[in-house]
C-alpha cells in the first residue's frame, strides 16, 4: 500500500467532516486508509487540515435547536416506552434511544470529546453505528462545539435534563 497525498478533494472534505465532528487524526488516518485502500499518513492529514480556511462558526437561531417535543421523543423513558419503540430511523439508519439516553445521562454536566463519549457508551462493534448516533446529534444541535475536540450539550437540553423531564 503506497502512502498517498491528499489531492482528492472528496477524501479532503472528508478529513475536514471528520475533525469537524472531533475524530483524532490518528482515527481519521485509520478509518481514510480503510475505505480507500492505499495508507494515509498522520502527516498528510495535518497538512491538509493547516491548509483548510478557518471557517467561522455559524451563529444559530432559537429555531435551529430541537423542540421540547424533540427532547422528550429522543430522550424521556416514559415517553420512549408510550411510543413503543426503542429505536429511531433517520437516513437508513437505526437511532438507539438507549445509546442517546446513556450519552445523554454521563455527559450533560460536563465537556466531553467524541473518544471519551464512544470509549463510555458505545457497546457495539464497529464505529461507523456509533458515528451515526453522533452524527444526530451534531446535526441537530443537541450538543455543539466548545473547542477544536471539545463539545458539551447544549444549554436547552441541560435545563430540559435539570428539571427532571428524563
Amino acid at each position: 500500500m503506497p502512502i498517498t497525498s491528499l489531492n482528492d478533494p472528496e477524501i479532503i472534505q472528508q478529513v475536514y467532516t471528520m475533525k469537524d465532528k472531533g475524530m483524532l487524526i490518528s482515527d481519521i488516518a485509520k478509518t481514510l486508509s480503510n475505505e480507500t485502500g492505499n495508507k494515509i499518513s498522520q502527516l498528510s492529514i495535518c497538512r491538509a487540515l493547516n491548509a483548510r480556511e478557518e471557517v467561522k462558526k455559524k451563529e444559530l437561531f432559537d429555531s435551529d435547536y430541537p423542540s421540547l417535543e424533540d427532547y422528550s421523543y429522543l430522550f424521556n423513558k416514559k415517553f420512549q416506552k408510550d411510543k413503543n419503540s426503542t429505536t429511531i430511523r433517520h437516513d437508513r439508519i437505526t437511532i438507539r434511544r438507549d445509546l442517546m439516553l446513556r450519552i445523554l445521562t454521563n455527559f450533560y454536566t460536563t465537556d466531553f470529546t467524541y473518544n471519551e463519549v464512544k470509549k463510555e457508551c458505545n457497546d457495539r462493534d464497529g464505529d461507523s453505528n456509533f458515528l451515526a448516533h453522533w452524527d444526530y446529534l451534531l446535526k441537530f444541535n443537541y450538543i455543539e462545539k466548545v473547542d477544536e475536540y471539545r463539545f458539551k450539550f447544549c444549554d436547552r437540553v441541560k435545563q430540559w435534563k435539570t428539571f427532571g423531564k428524563v
